[in-house]
């Protein structure tokens, strides 16, 4: 018999948060204490390591009016199931560096 034993993500949370650049560190944050609201950027947004990997951050363009233009707006937000993770951890993390 097997038993799965619960993971303890404060150390990886540590490894992932130590291990990104300052700009997806910036994002990631941002995203984290905004309650995972999408953050929008004007045209499209220069991917860096965060954003390219689509397992963890989700990417949607949308369209608005300005004057008589349509403009395109990318918006980045946590996929749902990895922020109901990473928000817990991120909390307990925080408290722990502060």
């Amino acid at each position: 018999m097997f038993l799965k034993k619960k993971k303890n993500t404060v150390p990886d949370l540590w490894n992932f948060m130590t291990s990104l650049n300052k700009k997806d560190k910036t994002l990631f944050e941002s995203l984290l204490k905004n309650g995972n609201q999408p953050l929008e950027y004007k045209g499209d947004h220069k991917p860096s390591g965060l954003l390219k990997n689509k397992k963890i951050i989700e990417r949607t363009v949308v369209q608005k009016a300005e004057g008589n233009r349509l403009k395109d707006y990318t918006e980045y937000r946590i996929q749902p199931d990895v922020y109901a993770v990473m928000k817990p951890s991120y909390d307990t993390f925080h408290a722990i560096i502060h």
